[in-house]
C-alpha cells in the first residue's frame, strides 16, 4: 500500500516538501520525519472534535482515517494503537508503544502530552491547541535556523567559483592590455 516513489537503489522515499516531512523506508517506518507537521497541521481541527467528548479510541481510529491519504505511515502506527486499545491494553501504554516504535521526538513528546491530559483529566482539546503551536513554533524556528546556515554554505560556491570567474571578466582586459603594452616596452630597453 506504498503510494512513495521508488529510487534506483531500492529505497523507498516519500516526501511532502509543503510540509517538511520525509519517510525513508530504509531506516523504518516514521524514523526520519523531520517534524510532525501531521500532527500539528491536524492538531487543532482535533481539538474541535475533543468538544464532543467522544471516547479517546475512536479519535485515535477517526485521525488515523484522516490521516491515510497523506500520510499512511502514521495512519498504519495509529491503527496499531486502536488495536491495542482494542485488545485491552491500557492507553499510556499503547501511546507509549507509538512513542518506542517511532523514535521521533515530537511524537513522544505528544504522547507524554496526552498521557498526562488523561491522568490529570485536563481539557484534550487545550491541550492539543497548544500543542499544535508549540510545534507550529518548533518548525518555525527550524526553517530560521536552516535559513542562518545558507550564509555560511555559500562561502565555498563564491570562493572558489563565483569570485574567478568575476576576477577573470573584470581583470582579465586590464592584464591582457598590460602585457601587450609592457612587455614591447621592457624588450625596447634591453636593446
Amino acid at each position: 500500500m506504498d503510494k512513495s516513489p521508488s529510487r534506483p537503489d531500492g529505497q523507498t522515499v516519500l516526501e511532502i516538501k509543503g510540509l517538511g516531512v520525509t519517510y525513508d523506508s530504509e531506516k523504518g517506518p516514521l524514523e526520519t520525519v523531520r517534524d510532525a507537521a501531521a500532527v500539528t497541521t491536524h492538531g487543532d481541527a482535533d481539538a474541535d472534535e475533543q468538544h464532543g467528548r467522544r471516547p479517546q479510541a475512536r479519535d485515535v481510529r477517526y485521525v488515523g482515517e484522516e490521516l491515510e491519504f497523506a500520510y499512511p505511515d502514521l495512519a498504519d502506527e495509529l491503527r496499531l494503537i486502536n488495536l491495542e486499545l482494542r485488545a485491552g491494553k491500557p492507553r499510556a501504554e499503547a501511546l507509549r508503544n507509538l512513542a518506542d516504535r517511532t523514535g521521533v521526538d515530537d511524537l513522544s513528546s505528544l504522547v507524554t502530552m496526552l498521557i498526562q491530559t488523561d491522568k490529570f483529566g485536563t481539557s484534550v482539546a487545550q491541550s492539543l491547541r497548544v500543542y499544535s503551536e508549540t510545534l507550529r513554533t518548533k518548525r518555525r524556528q527550524r526553517a530560521e535556523e536552516a535559513a542562518a546556515k545558507t550564509g555560511v554554505k555559500m562561502v565555498f560556491p563564491l570562493v572558489f567559483c563565483i569570485f574567478p570567474a568575476i576576477w577573470v571578466v573584470t581583470i582579465g582586459p586590464a592584464a591582457i592590455k598590460f602585457v601587450t603594452v609592457l612587455f614591447p616596452m621592457i624588450e625596447g630597453m634591453k636593446k
